[in-house]
Formats: structure tokens, C-alpha cells, sequence
């Protein structure tokens, strides 16, 4: 019984791992359309940090720093 448990949580633990990243990227993107630029920064950027990147992402992230007026970071992430 404690080992169906054990198995049960381990894997609570790991689907809920695998959905805050795309949670957190679409949490990003709200706050983007609601022109909290640097709330999306810091979604986007804690999605990079957890080491996933797309090209959506980090378009996203680049588009968010324009509009901050970080031009550099928004190029580099472009």
C-alpha cells in the first residue's frame, strides 16, 4: 500500500513539474496582452530558466523587452 502511494505522488509531482512551464508561459503571454511587460519578462524568463526555449518563446520574451525600451535584450532574444 505505501509503495502505490509512494508511486502515486511521484507522479503528482511530475505531471505538475511538466505543466507549471507552460503555465507560466501562458501566464506570460496575459500579461502581455494586459501591457504588464515586465510581469511577462519575468514569466518568459523564468520558462527560460527552467531550460526550455521555442522560438515562440523567445519571441515573445524580445517583443515583451521592446516594449520595456530594452532594445539590446529584446534583440538578442529576437
Amino acid at each position: 500500500m505505501r509503495i502505490l502511494i509512494s508511486i502515486f505522488l511521484l507522479l503528482i509531482v511530475v505531471v505538475a513539474q511538466a505543466q507549471e512551464p507552460a503555465a507560466l508561459f501562458q501566464q506570460g503571454n496575459e500579461a502581455f496582452s494586459d501591457k504588464k511587460y515586465t510581469v511577462a519578462i519575468k514569466k518568459y524568463e523564468a520558462v527560460v530558466a527552467k531550460g526550455l526555449n521555442s522560438d515562440e518563446l523567445y519571441y515573445n520574451l524580445g517583443n515583451a523587452y521592446y516594449k520595456t525600451k530594452a532594445l539590446g535584450k529584446a534583440i538578442y532574444n529576437y
